[in-house]
């Protein structure tokens, strides 16, 4: 350190202990003054130990919050579980009512449908499980290529039917059902809205139901399909709603055609005698 600036440092620390003992001479001696120094010192004194007062409640504060972290963690697992609990009873509520407004309407349609012969399906087909077999058979006045349906609409004056598939074979108490879903079904169908007909099929690659047609406007996105008087099952059994309209590379187009209800969940069906 060079000589200049070891000379203004010792000038700066004895002007700073003047200072200071000058102070403590004026307060021993001059009472105003003292006070003043007295009334900064407790001032700075109150607000260090106020924010440090502060500063000590704060970690309390958070401590104390850790402390009951545990038990507010219980108590939100516990109201978690409530609700989850309360979730179910309420679907198990809306699935006995839907259950029992279903079993209400089925127990009306032989009443109402004498033609009507009410099934149980026993097993599905392990290599089409939409193929399966239900416990009726000639002993209950069933034959070949007899229409097999579910109600998807009742009302006060009409009940309409969705088709699931036909009688493939008939024994004494049980019979094997073809379903739409398929290869070997091919069903005539009439679109409600214009009447044209066609030939609904299944793809199974693309697992789908399928309507070839020519003419663009003969099927549209939303068109209700039918069964046509050109089939051989009851007529006007509705076969399902246009999905979607699919172009094709050659001269036809494709409707692809969903029913109206999901035929995997299906555990009871109608048989026409």
């Amino acid at each position: 350190m060079s000589t200049t600036k070891k000379n203004w440092l010792f000038v700066f620390i004895s002007s700073l202990l003047l200072l200071f003992f000058g102070f403590l001479w004026v307060g021993n001696f001059s009472p105003p003054i003292a006070k003043v120094t007295h009334a900064i010192s407790r001032t700075t004194l109150v607000s260090v130990g106020s924010v440090f007062s502060k500063g000590a409640q704060s970690i309390q504060s958070f401590f104390s919050n850790i402390l009951q972290y545990p038990s507010l963690n219980r108590e939100l697992t516990e109201l978690r579980e409530e609700n989850k609990r309360l979730h179910s009873e309420i679907l198990i509520r809306d699935a006995i009512q839907q259950e029992n407004k279903k079993l209400s309407s089925l127990l009306r349609i032989p009443e109402e449908h004498n033609n009507l012969f009410p099934c149980h399906i026993l097993m599905r087909d392990p290599m089409n499980p939409m193929n399966f077999t239900i416990n009726a058979g000639s002993y209950q006045n069933l034959s070949e290529n007899t229409a097999i349906v579910c109600p998807v609409y009742v009302s006060s004056t009409k009940t309409h039917f969705q088709l699931i598939g036909r009688t493939a074979r008939v024994g004494f108490n049980e019979s094997d059902i073809l379903s739409l879903y398929d290869e070997s079904s091919h069903i005539s169908i009439r679109n409600i809205r214009n009447n044209v007909i066609g030939t609904l099929s299944f793809d199974k690659d693309q697992n789908i139901l399928f309507v070839k047609f020519y003419q663009e406007q003969d099927f549209q996105v939303g068109d209700v399909v039918v069964v046509s008087n050109y089939s051989s099952l009851p007529n006007n059994l509705i076969v399902g709603i246009v999905d979607q309209i699919e172009p094709s590379s050659s001269i036809h187009y494709t409707a692809i055609v969903k029913p109206s209800i999901d035929m995997k969940t299906l555990t009871e069906v109608f048989a026409f005698q």
